[in-house]
């Protein structure tokens, strides 16, 4: 028996599969040919006026790129406020503000956001510049490094056994007397890393490297004062400190650095300004201790009974409710006259607009009873 080699064309029942496959075959070209190339060079390219870190970007890490372009980001974000860059130790530091719209101005909120946000947080800030405006108050808000975390106490560890061995047997005449050693009284002392690298020459330690606790909140403070002085630059000198969450501390320690403008004088020469001090009035937004201090941090913080102060929290759960009694009570201990705490519902997820609402109208109207300002002509 021959077999012979099946050359037929396929039979027409198989034919519409073959050519509905090869139809979908020829559409999934066209596809992948329009999708856009990315180029990994315009993702690191930031603008050198956008970036916070002074580092080219070719030494920048990941991190530092991110943050650039989220800064960047938030920049080119179009409609009020108004985005700037304001230069602070050399670097440019992002911030955001809005002029009063009312024409009748009271004075300036400077505006600082809570741990892990930025200073246009759709939340408070962002609402507090689109709202305050309208009623006298120009708003700005700068941007905050994080604090980083506290270190970590080496723990102790317990010394080595000793081991006692007996005296060997000498067989000298005159044996020389040697006192057994005793292993935990011996002290190991480590290496300098950090001294010895430096003395090499050689790079320290990332941990030697990076800023320390310290240096990020004396950093902080000179972002405050820069953004006061531009304030000033501005013509605002009725100012308002607002700090949210953490950022509750910075406020009340930077009222010891802070430093009164000089007296303002009228264009016409028959009346003066005088401030007394460098803010009218201060208002804490959900306050609470940043990480790594200690708890009662914010509420000895509060020495300036004669700066009227807003206490305001949207938080029920017992233990904000316990914090903001125990600031009561040390408000009261220190002589403060004006210390006004506001506890309002907290936000509602369905209707958020009505529930800031209620912050923006509580800091307005203490704005206008302890802290309005007049025009100087």
């Amino acid at each position: 028996m021959h077999y012979v080699k099946h050359t037929a064309p396929l039979p027409a029942r198989r034919r519409p599969f073959v050519s509905w496959l090869f139809c979908l075959c020829a559409l999934a070209q066209p596809l992948d040919a329009q999708e856009p190339a990315v180029d990994p060079q315009a993702i690191e390219q930031v603008p050198a006026t956008s970036a916070e870190s002074s580092k080219p970007v070719s030494n920048q890490t990941v991190g530092e790129r991110l943050a650039d372009q989220h800064r960047q980001l938030l920049h080119d974000l179009k409609g009020p406020p108004t985005a700037l860059w304001l230069p602070v130790d050399g670097r440019q530091l992002l911030a955001f503000w809005q002029s009063d719209k009312s024409g009748k101005p009271s004075g300036a909120v400077l505006m600082l956001h809570d741990r892990g946000e930025n200073p246009r947080r759709a939340a408070t800030l962002r609402r507090l510049h689109e709202y305050l405006p309208n009623h006298g108050w120009a708003t700005f808000s700068i941007e905050l490094p994080t604090l980083p975390e506290a270190a970590v106490p080496p723990r102790a560890t317990a010394p080595a056994p000793s081991v006692v061995t007996p005296p060997e047997e000498s067989t000298d005449e005159n044996p020389t007397e040697k006192a057994p050693v005793n292993e935990s009284e011996v002290v190991h002392q480590e290496p300098d890393v950090a001294a010895s690298a430096d003395a090499t020459g050689n790079s320290l330690p990332a941990e030697a490297i990076s800023p320390s606790r310290q240096e990020v909140i004396d950093y902080i403070h000179r972002r405050i004062e820069a953004a006061t002085a531009y304030l000033h630059q501005q013509g605002q000198y009725n100012l308002v400190l607002l700090g949210e969450g953490s950022s509750a501390d910075w406020v009340l320690q930077h009222l010891d650095k802070a430093v009164p403008p000089p007296t303002v004088e009228s264009t016409d020469k028959k009346s003066k300004g005088i401030i007394d001090r460098a803010f009218r009035a201060v208002i804490l937004v959900n306050p609470r201790t940043p990480y790594g201090e200690a708890v009662d941090a914010l509420p000895d913080g509060l020495l300036h009974p004669e700066i009227p102060t807003l206490d305001v929290f949207t938080d029920f759960h017992l233990e904000i409710l316990a914090d903001a009694e125990n600031r009561r009570q040390k408000a009261k201990q220190k002589g403060y006259e004006h210390y006004i705490i506001r506890r309002l519902p907290p936000p509602n997820g369905a209707t958020p607009e009505q529930s800031e609402t209620l912050l923006t109208k509580a800091i307005r109207g203490f704005l206008q009873k302890y802290a309005q300002g007049v025009e100087m002509k």
